[in-house]
């Protein structure tokens, strides 16, 4: 049988997986809380959706 060189994977730290995942959640449900906490603020930070967007 032919061996065939195939480059080993590398492996990624378990502390950059945890890191990565704690920030994304961090941000995502700090995101909703400022929405749900703090609905008139948010609301004049980001346009109304149904509104439409003029390209003038």
């Amino acid at each position: 049988m032919a061996q065939t060189n195939q480059p080993e994977l590398a492996s990624i730290p378990y502390a950059s997986i945890a890191t990565f995942f704690v920030l994304t959640f961090v941000i995502a449900w700090g995101i909703l809380a400022a929405y749900i906490f703090l609905p008139e603020i948010m609301s004049g930070q980001m346009p109304n959706p149904a509104t439409p967007i003029s390209l003038r």
